[in-house]
């Protein structure tokens, strides 16, 4: 074998990482790993892996959790047809990059809400909440997608996954905790079943 040497990126010493220029130390080893396989294949003749799409491997993925778990994939069907494959379907796994999905992520985000019947409609909640529901739903899907991107890493389809697992959950998405505010009812009630003496003070 030659010895080659090559840049792949500079390190985030001073910038944040962004999974292409700017590398963690991680992704640095994952993107020379990758390169090393390349150039192994090339040397050595061997027919490289491509085109296995995204929608190769939903389809791929799909079947295997049905499979599996005996249960119906009809729900995620149908998300993968709505906002997966028209967006990334035709994309080869091994050319997908960080930026790229984030970027779907993030459009999703924007998405107005849909209904069942397919017919957008105005949320009836506050701005943030709104925002909040936007991206737990956009999460959600993310989810689904890096588990279909991850069988096909699993079983040999593509030769790294860095370009997707690198990729943090988005923050703030989780629900707010219940309001523990009593309703009228529920006041006159806790204050029937105290002392004579402490009922002024709880109705205070």
């Amino acid at each position: 074998g030659r010895y080659q040497q090559s840049s792949i990126g500079l390190a985030d010493d001073y910038q944040d990482a962004d999974g292409e220029n700017i590398l963690t130390y991680y992704q640095a080893q994952d993107v020379a790993k990758e390169r090393a396989r390349r150039a192994a294949r090339e040397e050595s003749d061997l027919p490289r892996r491509s085109g296995y799409t995204v929608a190769d491997a939903v389809k791929d993925y799909l079947a295997h959790y049905r499979a599996t778990s005996n249960k119906s994939t009809r729900e995620y069907r149908r998300i993968f047809d709505r906002d997966v494959l028209p967006a990334l379907g035709s994309r080869p796994l091994d050319e997908l990059s960080r930026n790229e999905l984030g970027r779907w992520r993030h459009r999703l985000i924007n998405q107005k809400p849909r209904n069942r019947a397919n017919a957008t409609f105005d949320p009836q909640v506050s701005p943030a909440e709104y925002k909040r529901r936007r991206k737990a739903t956009a999460q959600r899907k993310w989810t689904m997608l890096r588990a279909a991107l991850n069988w096909a890493f699993t079983d040999g389809r593509v030769q790294a996954d860095s370009a997707w697992r690198s990729i943090r959950p988005l923050a703030g998405i989780d629900a707010p905790p219940p309001s523990r505010v009593l309703t009228t009812k529920q006041c006159r009630l806790l204050t029937s079943k105290l002392e004579p003496d402490f009922r002024p003070i709880a109705q205070a």
